[in-house]
C-alpha cells in the first residue's frame, strides 16, 4: 500500500467516527423531542387540588357553578392578556411580546390543568348533564384558544408590532417640536382660532 492510500484509509476512518457521533447525536435529540411531545400530549401534569372535586358520587351543583366560574375566569384571562399584549405597542411599551405571552402562558395553562383537574372534564364528560358538558367543551377549547392567540401575537410581534412603535415614536417627536413652535409663536395662531 501507498503512502497516500493509508492517509486516506486512516482521515476514511475518522469521518466515519465523525458520522457516527453526529447521527447519534440527532438521534438523541429527536428521540428527547419525541419524547417531550409525548409527555405534554399525553401526560398531564400532576396537580395540587384545594377542595372537594366534582366526580360521579360527588354531583353538587354548587361546585359545577364553581367549576363555570373558574372557567369564565380562564377565559377571561386569556382574553385580557391577549388584548394587553395586542395594545402594548401602542401605548409605546417595547417589552416582546413572544417573552412577556410565555410568562403568561405557563401559568394559565397550568391553571387550566388544576380547573381540568378540580372538574374532572375528562372523566365527567357525558355523565353530568348538557350544561356540564357545554362548560366542559368550552374548557377545552380554550387550550386550542390559547395556541391560537399565540400564534396571533408570534406573527403580531413579527410584522407589525415595531411599525407601531415607530410611527408612536414618530408622532411623538413631531407633537414635541411642533409644541415647541407653538411656544416660540407665543400660542397667537391657536387663540385665533379659539375665538
Amino acid at each position: 500500500m501507498s503512502k497516500g492510500s493509508e492517509k486516506s484509509n486512516e482521515f476514511k476512518r475518522y469521518r466515519q467516527a465523525l458520522a457516527a457521533v453526529y447521527l447519534t447525536t440527532v438521534a438523541c435529540g429527536f428521540v428527547l423531542l419525541a419524547a417531550s411531545v409525548a409527555v405534554q400530549l399525553f401526560l398531564p401534569p400532576v396537580v395540587p387540588l384545594e377542595g372537594p372535586r366534582l366526580s360521579a358520587e360527588n354531583r353538587d351543583p354548587t361546585l359545577m357553578l364553581a367549576c363555570n366560574h373558574q372557567v369564565q375566569e380562564l377565559y377571561d384571562e386569556l382574553g385580557a392578556e391577549t388584548s394587553e399584549l395586542l395594545d402594548a405597542p401602542r401605548r409605546g411599551d417595547d417589552r416582546n411580546l413572544g417573552a412577556a405571552w410565555e410568562g403568561f402562558g405557563r401559568g394559565w395553562l397550568r391553571a387550566w390543568h388544576v380547573v381540568n383537574a378540580q372538574c374532572g372534564f375528562e372523566d365527567l364528560v357525558g355523565t353530568m348533564g348538557e350544561p356540564y358538558d357545554r362548560m366542559a367543551r368550552v374548557h377545552g377549547d380554550l387550550r386550542e384558544m390559547r395556541l391560537k392567540y399565540q400564534s396571533l401575537l408570534v406573527r403580531f410581534d413579527e410584522d407589525q408590532a415595531e411599525e407601531l412603535r415607530r410611527m408612536k415614536r414618530a408622532l411623538e417627536r413631531s407633537r414635541t417640536e411642533l409644541e415647541r413652535l407653538v411656544e416660540k409663536s407665543g400660542g397667537s395662531a391657536g387663540d385665533e382660532r379659539s375665538k
